[in-house]
């Protein structure tokens, strides 16, 4: 039942996916591989993300990272030490780089090794749209840089570059064995800019990548960040088979987001209450019969979630079924 909800048909199936970074092992993709089916046969998830380390697609362009840490409440993901974009007319400096090589290349390596030991499961790999690879290469400066400056043709080539390397290394992905793409966009959080008609045009740099990515994949998951998303004109603009986003304290809410949105829901979980110990799901129990869910973070689990906390989740998700 799970690729016919993430298509968007209600089940009522007790559906779960579970996601989180593990900042002591995920800097080596095969002792992540190793930690993602530990943590699977542990707590089967019914689709498995893929969650690299937060800062892959910008290393082979030039920027040093540092891993994530630990830390009670964080997101554990890995960080930049320097941003190869400093100032707008860095974006001449963007050049191809080959998805197969350099760290893009040794993700590649994570994807066969869980898909080999998990084969039932569909698996997506975590990419990040065109547009949040610019954010994070330039310490989410990007936007300001494309509307503010005088460079503006030079960024939108720069993106172009960018965007025929995220294609690439999608389609790398399914070749590896991932069904499915999870596709992080932070620019269609109103916040990013004033103008509503600025977060349009960035969103849809994106499009061409997510229209040849969805086309090849068996489904795709769009990541919306943030709490308060164009939620319409991004699912417009960048078409999915589903959506996660942040449904407790955005619009609009999993109940609504039907309206607008024909396919799958990713969502339920706020990681705020479950850092808290806070385990109640009679709503998304309810929920489930009404629309097509798969019970999942808003965003991702934070560090110092405990085990305890996850046991409960598929106990308590699962009980009436």
């Amino acid at each position: 039942m799970i690729i016919e909800t993430i298509r968007g048909e209600v089940t009522g199936e007790p559906l779960i996916s579970l996601w989180q970074h593990y900042p002591d092992v995920d800097m080596d993709p095969i002792k992540l591989a190793e930690r993602t089916i530990a943590v699977q046969r542990k707590f089967p998830s019914d689709i498995i993300k893929l969650s690299p380390q937060g800062r892959f697609p910008v290393v082979d362009f030039g920027c040093k990272i540092q891993a994530g840490t630990d830390l009670h409440g964080g997101s554990g993901s890995a960080s930049c030490l320097s941003c190869i974009i400093k100032s707008p007319e860095d974006w001449s400096q963007i050049e191809y780089v080959d998805p197969a090589d350099g760290e893009l290349g040794r993700q590649l390596q994570f994807i066969p090794r869980v898909a080999k030991e998990l084969r039932d499961t569909p698996k997506m790999m975590t990419i990040f749209a065109p547009t949040m690879v610019a954010r994070k290469l330039s310490r989410n400066e990007f936007a300001n840089h494309l509307f503010d400056s005088d460079e503006g043709k030079t960024i939108e080539e720069a993106i172009k570059t960018i965007s025929r390397v995220v294609t690439d290394f999608g389609k790398a992905c399914l070749e590896a064995g991932a069904e499915g793409l999870f596709i992080a966009v932070q620019e269609a959080d109103i916040n990013t800019r004033p103008s509503s008609k600025e977060i349009r045009q960035v969103i849809g740099l994106n499009t061409s990548t997510c229209q040849e990515l969805n086309k090849r994949a068996e489904f795709s998951v769009l990541h919306l960040h943030g709490e308060e998303v164009l939620f319409e004109d991004a699912l417009q603009l960048l078409p999915a088979t589903a959506v996660n986003c942040h449904d407790s304290v955005g619009k609009p809410s999993l109940k609504e987001a039907p309206k607008s949105f024909s396919g799958g829901l990713f969502g339920g979980l706020s990681p705020d209450h479950l850092l808290e110990k806070k385990v109640s799901l009679e709503q998304q129990i309810e929920l489930r019969n009404e629309v097509p869910l798969i019970l999942a973070p808003e965003c991702v689990l934070w560090q110092g979630t405990t085990d305890k906390t996850i046991e409960k989740i598929f106990q308590n998700y699962r009980k009436e079924k």
